[in-house]
């Protein structure tokens, strides 16, 4: 778990592919719900990729810069809000 909670999964929000050169990456985007838990970075957990940060804002602006480096999750948040990029 990146954040260390637990989840309640709602409605899909969308999708995207991406070529990574060696491989191909594709993700799906889901609303949810916290049911239990804090969300802290990183987690103790070595298996993956961990994030060093996270916050909460109600402004999808504020995503537009991890977009444009390549944020697939980003990118499908934003296209489905009709947000410019």
């Amino acid at each position: 778990m990146k954040l260390g909670v637990e989840l309640a999964v709602g409605a899909r929000i969308g999708e995207r592919s991406a070529d990574r050169g060696g491989h191909a990456l594709r993700l799906a985007d889901y609303e949810a719900v916290i049911i239990a838990g804090v969300p802290a970075v990183p987690q103790p957990d070595g298996s993956m990729t961990q994030y060093t940060a996270c916050r909460f804002t109600s402004d999808p602006a504020s995503l537009q810069e991890a977009a444009a480096r390549g944020s697939l999750c980003a990118q499908v948040f934003l296209d489905a809000r009709g947000t410019v990029r």
